[in-house]
């Protein structure tokens, strides 16, 4: 049996991680924003099946912005907005052998959401669902370790004003076979 090919077999686990750090910087003719962003996204799973895993995840982002906003051409408005998004549910993942060293997978999820924002002295908080499906390839580094890549789609749907959130992404991380 191949080195790809043995870690998804039946009794097997998956922990999988994946994180990115973002800041911004846009600037306009009446404000400027400074953007720092962190997520992460942690994973386990347990093989039920030779390729098919079921397990859970958690996804946290915090985001914080602030704005400089032109008052007069002497003077600017400094205001912070912070927002925090997390995401907790289970996942399903199906991997298929491609050869040695690469397997293609599809994972899909969902869950429970919560959304918290602030700016300046009012905040929200809200509750939802989310939906998430991935396709990707896993490249095997050694016989337990791959590094991941995937296009992602997610929904988030928040039900205190009907709020939706969805986007695409693009994702890199790693997986840990045992």
């Amino acid at each position: 049996m191949s080195i790809a090919f043995s870690q998804t077999e039946k009794g097997k686990s998956l922990i999988a991680a994946s994180s990115n750090l973002n800041f911004l910087f846009i600037s306009g003719d009446t404000n400027t924003n400074n953007e720092f962003q962190i997520n992460f996204k942690p994973e386990i799973s347990w093989f039920l099946a030779k390729n098919i895993a079921l397990g859970f995840q958690m996804d946290y982002e915090y985001k914080r912005t602030k704005t400089f906003n032109s008052i007069s051409s002497l003077s600017l408005e400094q205001v912070f907005n912070t927002q925090s998004t997390m995401t907790i549910g289970p996942q399903a993942i199906y991997f298929f052998d491609i050869n040695d060293k690469f397997k293609a997978f599809g994972k899909g999820r969902l869950g429970l959401a919560y959304l918290g924002s602030s700016q300046g002295n009012n905040s929200i908080n809200e509750y939802g669902r989310f939906y998430g499906l991935t396709a990707g390839l896993s490249y095997f580094i050694s016989p337990k370790v791959s590094t991941d890549f995937g296009l992602g789609y997610d929904s988030l749907v928040f039900n205190k004003n009907n709020t939706a959130v969805n986007g695409l992404s693009v994702n890199l991380g790693f997986s840990l076979f045992l």
